[in-house]
């Protein structure tokens, strides 16, 4: 038998969502091979960036090159670090599944 709590309305259930949401150890709610390929294509565009400002003409103009160096590494970064705390959580989650799985055979 099963003595666990119905959940009487959508607000119960929507408050339940809410604080699951607030319990996240990560910053972004993406999957984290998403964040990861993001990083690696905006971290290859800014160093490409870098080397065109460099070479001294930039084909997209000074001002957009410029911006795309200095915005993307760091944000390139910042995903990086997004990616790593979000495929930790994902496996956490793997393996409670997994284990709640093994409990009922």
């Amino acid at each position: 038998f099963d003595f666990s709590p119905v959940e009487s309305s959508p607000a119960v259930a929507a408050a339940k969502a809410e604080s699951e949401e607030e319990l996240q150890s990560y910053p972004i709610n993406l999957p984290s091979p998403i964040l990861l390929s993001t990083s690696m294509v905006l971290a290859i565009s800014s160093i490409g960036s870098l080397y065109e400002l460099a070479g001294g003409n930039p084909k997209i103009g000074f001002a957009a090159t410029a911006a795309l160096a200095a915005l993307g590494l760091p944000l390139s970064a910042f995903l990086i670090y997004a990616a790593i705390l979000k495929g930790a959580a994902e496996s956490e989650e793997d393996d409670l599944e997994y284990m709640n799985q093994s409990k009922r055979l």
